[in-house]
């Protein structure tokens, strides 16, 4: 086991501190910081249940296309049928199917209680690294070369 930093690429070490990680490889440590303090992030979570169409979660099911994108930039509208939208929502958790429907109850009733933790968990390791911002360094490899005086 070797012991990892999880470290904001988008935030100051200030503003965000860097967090330990025991794993046996870069990509675990990643995953499991996703899974055990992302997924827990009261902003994340905050995205995750926002259902606006922009700037959130759910953007990824609204304005997939680059013609989604630049008509509701150009008119402020949508447009996208809630069919392609329930489609998509059901490929992104195609793995987890019933997570998928659970999802669909959520846009529909706007109750929270539908979203588990799993589910938070799933979309956390699902992101990518633009999405989460996050990136891995194992310790050993930052060449602390002394103290300067």
């Amino acid at each position: 086991m070797k012991i990892y930093l999880i470290y904001s690429i988008d935030e100051s070490v200030v503003r965000q501190k860097p967090r330990c990680v025991v794993a046996e490889s870069g990509p675990e440590a990643l995953q499991k910081y996703l899974r055990l303090v992302y997924s827990k992030d009261p902003q994340f979570r905050k995205s995750v249940l926002d259902l606006a169409v922009n700037l959130t979660f759910v953007e990824r099911f609204y304005l997939s296309s680059p013609q989604e994108q630049d008509r509701f930039h150009e008119t402020g509208v949508c447009g996208t049928e809630i069919q392609i939208v329930q489609s998509r929502v059901k490929i992104y958790f195609s793995e987890r199917p019933e997570f998928g429907e659970r999802f669909l109850q959520f846009m529909e009733t706007q109750d929270q209680s539908l979203i588990s933790d799993d589910i938070f968990e799933f979309i956390a390791v699902s992101e990518t690294e633009d999405e989460h911002g996050f990136d891995v360094i194992d310790i050993l490899d930052i060449g602390l070369s002394g103290v300067i005086e």
